[in-house]
Order: C-alpha cells, then structure tokens, then sequence
C-alpha cells in the first residue's frame, strides 16, 4: 500500500513562513484524490489581493480535470516524483507540501479523514470527532 500524501498550500505573506493548507492529493497506483476546500478559501480571501485570488479559482479546474477520470492525466500525476517535483514548484502565493508516504489503503472514508485532519474539519461530515495524527492512523489500522 504505497499511498502518497500532499497537501496545496496558500502562503499569505511571502516574508513569513505562514501556509494556510487548503487542498489535499492523496494517490496511490491506481488511484487520485483531490479536494479544495472553498469554504476555508472563501474564509481567507481577504489575505489576498483580487489578482491573486483569481489565481487561486484555478483550484476548481484543478479539482474538475481530476474528476474527468482523464487515464493519461492521472499516469501523469499518480508518482511520488511528480508529486515530490510539485514540492519544488511555487509561485509565492500556492505551495505544494512535501511529499509523504502513509501505509494506508487509499478510499473515500480514508481521505475524508485525512482531509478533515490537514485542511478543514467537517466539510463533508466524513467524520464528527476530531482526530490527533496519532489517533487517526490508529483508527484506520485497527480498522
């Protein structure tokens, strides 16, 4: 079960090291997850100017280009070197986390776990108790 982690992240002020994470991909081989959380970047759109908020809707083509179950644009993301390149690439304002292994099998339940835990809570009531890190990957272990 090799699942790869990583969260999209908004860095309000590039002269601090703030990130508001505000998306999460989770993929393994066959598989790709993705959401954004608009309510939360709907919550903080007043640390943006208008120009970079625009750049920021591109998060709903993102989110529609993944649930096309378009195969080759998959191939091209499902890997833990696209992924780990993505870490590379920032542009001051969308910051992608490193890249992280997580033995877990990857499902709907499972990402709206880890969803809740990195980015909002409760967006789509996956879960209603919060969960530490510890006691998540225990929950799902145990499972």
């Amino acid at each position: 079960m090799n699942t790869f982690l990583c969260t999209i992240d908004l860095q309000p002020n590039i002269l601090s090291s703030d990130r508001l994470s505000i998306a999460l991909i989770m993929a393994n081989e066959h598989t790709l997850l993705f959401k954004y959380s608009e309510k939360k970047l709907n919550a903080v759109k007043h640390l943006f100017s208008p120009e970079a908020f625009n750049i920021l809707k591109y998060l709903t083509s993102l989110e529609e280009s993944f649930n096309s179950h378009n195969q080759e644009l998959l191939k091209k993301w499902v890997n833990e070197g696209y992924l780990s390149y993505l870490e590379k690439y920032n542009n001051n304002l969308v910051l992608f986390s490193k890249t992280k292994k997580v033995n877990v099998p990857l499902n709907r339940e499972t990402f709206g776990k880890f969803f809740e835990m990195y980015v909002f809570p409760s967006e789509n009531n996956y879960q209603t108790e919060e969960y530490s890190q510890e006691n998540l990957l225990t929950d799902i272990l145990v499972r």
